[in-house]
Order: C-alpha cells, then sequence, then structure tokens
C-alpha cells in the first residue's frame, strides 16, 4: 500500500511538472507571435550612407552641369551662319528627340511603371503635370532665343543665378525656408555675374537687352519646374522636409525620370504651338515651317545640336 502510494504521487508530480513545462512553452510562443505581430522600429539609415548619398547626388549635378555648359556653346554655333536654325524649329526638334529617348530609357528601367502611372496623372496629377509641361516648354524657349540674341558666355552666366533664383523663389511661396547662408549665396552669384559680363556698353542693343531678360525668365522657369518636380517625385516630405507617412499613402511618388518623360510629351506640345505662332506672324528668320527653314535642320550644326540635345 505504501508503495502504491508513492508510484501514485510520483506519477501525480511528473504530470504537474509536465503541465507546467507545456504552460511554460505556450506562454513563449504566445510573446513570440506577440512580437512578431508589434510593429518593428524603422531601420535607423547610417550617417555615413546618407553622406555618401548626398556625395552622389553632389557630382550627379556636376556631371549635368558640365553637360549644359556644352550644350550652350553647340547651340549658338546652330544660330550662327547663313543656314542657322531658328530657335521654335530647334526645340521643337529637340523635344521631338528627347521624347522617345527618355520613354525608352524609363521603359528599360522601371518596366511598364512610365505607362501604367498615366492613369495617375489623369486621376490626381493633371493639372500639375500640365503646369510642369508648360513651364518646361516656355523656359526652354526662353533658353533658346536668349542664346540667340545673346552668345553662350552671357547664357552660361546667367545660369550661375539660378541656384540664388530657385532660393528667393522657394521662400516666397513657403515651400523652403530661407537662411542667412542662402542670403549670402545670392549676393554672391550676382555680384559675380555683374563682375563677368564684358559687354560694352557704348555697343549695348535692344536685341542683347532683351535676351539678358528671357535668360533672367529661363532662370525663373527652371527654379519653378524644380519646385513643381519636388512635389512629384517626393510627394512624402512637407515644406519643411519632414517624411509624412500619410502623405506617402495617399500620393506615391514617381519616378524621377516618369516625371520628365511626362512633362517633355507636354513641352513637345508647346514647342509645336511656339512653331506655328511663329510661322504664321513670320517672327523668326528663316520662317520655321517654310523650305529655307526646314532645309536648315539638315545642316551639320543643327543636326549635332539635336543629337547633344538627347544626352
Amino acid at each position: 500500500g505504501v508503495l502504491a502510494q508513492r508510484e501514485a504521487s510520483q506519477v501525480m508530480a511528473m504530470e504537474s511538472l509536465l503541465s507546467n513545462d507545456s504552460d511554460l512553452e505556450e506562454e513563449e510562443e504566445a510573446a513570440s507571435a506577440s512580437s512578431l505581430a508589434a510593429p518593428q522600429p524603422a531601420a535607423v539609415v547610417a550617417p555615413q550612407s546618407s553622406r555618401r548619398a548626398l556625395v552622389r547626388a553632389h557630382l550627379m549635378l556636376g556631371v549635368a552641369a558640365v553637360i549644359y555648359s556644352g550644350y550652350n556653346v553647340v547651340l549658338e554655333m546652330s544660330f550662327r551662319g547663313d543656314k542657322g536654325l531658328g530657335p521654335t524649329l530647334l526645340s521643337l526638334c529637340r523635344e521631338m528627340v528627347s521624347v522617345p529617348v527618355l520613354y525608352g530609357y524609363a521603359y528599360a528601367t522601371l518596366g511598364a511603371r512610365p505607362l501604367e502611372s498615366v492613369r495617375s496623372v489623369v486621376r490626381r496629377d493633371f493639372r500639375i503635370f500640365v503646369a510642369l509641361a508648360v513651364v518646361l516648354g516656355v523656359f526652354q524657349l526662353c533658353f533658346a532665343t536668349g542664346v540667340a540674341l545673346t552668345d553662350s558666355n552671357t547664357a552660361a552666366l546667367f545660369q550661375c543665378v539660378e541656384p540664388s533664383t530657385a532660393a528667393v523663389i522657394a521662400t516666397a511661396v513657403g515651400a523652403e525656408r530661407c537662411s542667412w547662408r542662402k542670403l549670402l549665396a545670392a549676393l554672391l552669384a550676382g555680384a559675380g555675374v555683374v563682375v563677368l559680363v564684358d559687354q560694352d556698353y557704348a555697343s549695348f542693343s535692344l536685341s542683347y537687352f532683351v535676351g539678358c531678360i528671357l535668360l533672367f525668365g529661363q532662370g525663373v522657369g527652371i527654379a519653378t519646374y524644380c519646385l513643381l518636380q519636388k512635389k512629384l517625385v517626393d510627394p512624402r516630405r512637407n515644406n519643411e522636409g519632414c517624411f509624412s507617412a500619410a502623405a506617402a499613402a495617399a500620393n506615391p511618388p514617381y519616378a524621377p525620370v516618369t516625371v520628365t518623360a511626362h512633362a517633355y510629351l507636354g513641352s513637345l506640345v508647346i514647342m509645336f504651338l511656339a512653331v506655328v505662332i511663329s510661322t504664321a506672324f513670320r517672327i523668326e528668320s528663316p520662317i520655321p515651317l517654310s523650305p529655307a527653314g526646314l532645309a536648315a535642320v539638315a545642316d551639320w550644326r543643327a543636326v549635332v545640336v539635336i543629337l547633344y540635345s538627347a544626352i
């Protein structure tokens, strides 16, 4: 009887231990499941990788500046001589080359996403894309006509003022905050342009003055374009540059090349209208849609600048 009681107590003790172990296992599984279900903290971006991205972005902008400076030279070449090409027809040809290049590059790198984004453009961002296309077309016409009335050096000097112009416009519309560094940079850029301009004021012509106004208008246009593009490329950030998850969910950003391709497609329409108006009112010489104007497109200088524009 004593042995039976001992065996019974041992069995009960073993069952108690097993039940305790199973309870512990269930608690551990429940804790593990809850930890997996709980939202994980966002990964912190290493400062070093952020600095790398910033350096890479500045290098890309530097390369773009070098390419654009060379464009000033070949653009001036295309306007000189008896077979010179008019600014509006040249701009139209450049857009006709650039649009398929941009869409081809977008499709090669992003697949069908650029075509799918057309629905988003029509549904929620049509107005801002129209504004982007109009600004792009107008400031490019200002630039081409400004170079035709002045020269490549003057155009390059006015491009030095573009960052300051962008800072002033961004501050005026409340898109960015002003700082003493931006103000100092604006003053230095403006003073540098005044010092470097070597135009003989005795021979200062009205056409040169109009060209300078157009080149300044190009700077205002490109600053406005950058501010509009910022809303489409990264709508997740508010005016202060802070991340907003709600804005990201409501307005997923477009790829930069997609925004550029759509903008150039709208700019192509603007350039076509400009060519028609210039032809109808005989604003340029040669007249764009005339035998002489169309023959100028075949000149080697025009071919060089059109191909260079595709870069």
